[in-house]
């Protein structure tokens, strides 16, 4: 998902593009981390690079840099939930289209927990 200042040209978007974001100054993650992973691929497949690159620690002082304004970024939808404080306009992204596999592995008979726990993951990346 894009995320971008309330008052960005790309907010009134319903979809914004890699190379729409490469044209402005994009926030992201530190190199290392799996959603850098994700947006440095998002950039390398649609032939562009991000322009003007802040790089911050934890996916909240990316929310916090975009609302004040420093620039725009990228997040897997599952980070919604922990930037949804910050007045953001979040988008859909697209061309391409970036997607991760998430994986629980676990024993055949799992103890209750663990099952709750498989439900909850389940539920929450339906």
């Amino acid at each position: 998902m894009a995320v971008v200042p309330w008052d960005s040209h790309l907010a009134v978007l319903d979809e914004v593009t890699w190379t729409a974001l490469s044209l402005e100054p994009f926030v992201a993650l530190q190199p290392g981390t799996g959603v850098r992973r994700l947006t440095d691929f998002g950039f390398a497949s649609a032939g562009a690079a991000p322009h003007a690159l802040v790089t911050a620690r934890g996916v909240a002082t990316v929310a916090g840099l975009v609302a004040a304004g420093i620039g725009v970024s990228a997040v897997p939808q599952a980070v919604l939930p922990l930037i949804g404080f910050q007045p953001l306009a979040v988008r859909a992204l697209a061309e391409p289209t970036v997607t991760r596999e998430i994986c629980l592995l676990g024993r055949d008979s799992p103890p209750p927990a663990a099952q709750a726990f498989r439900r909850a993951v389940a539920e929450a990346f339906a």
